[in-house]
């Protein structure tokens, strides 16, 4: 896949990436030079380390698991500075 766009100096958290097309979403992300974070409610510490990315367990439904990630997103490492990309891979339903 040729250079469609650069994505170099931004950062991303995608949502539901552990696998599936959050996972694929990432990976692209990734492969056009972002910084990438990607978080679910199952273990994607592999998926995570395959892409050159960061893993952050979180599940979107849930609160207080949002609020507990969210130090970590704000600041995953010292070289990460702020979130520019925010793709919804994941659909929040209240019913």
């Amino acid at each position: 896949m040729g250079d469609f766009f650069s994505l170099s100096d931004k950062t991303a958290i995608v949502t539901g990436a552990a696998g599936g097309i959050g996972n694929a979403v990432a990976a692209r992300l990734a492969q056009a030079g972002a910084r990438v974070v990607i978080t679910d409610i199952v273990d994607g510490t592999d998926s995570a380390r395959s892409i050159g990315a960061e893993f952050i367990h979180m599940d979107v439904g849930d609160e207080i698991s949002v609020q507990m990630a969210s130090p970590r997103l704000q600041r995953p490492s010292e070289n990460w500075i702020s979130w520019s990309i925010t793709p919804e891979s994941e659909t929040l339903a209240r019913r």
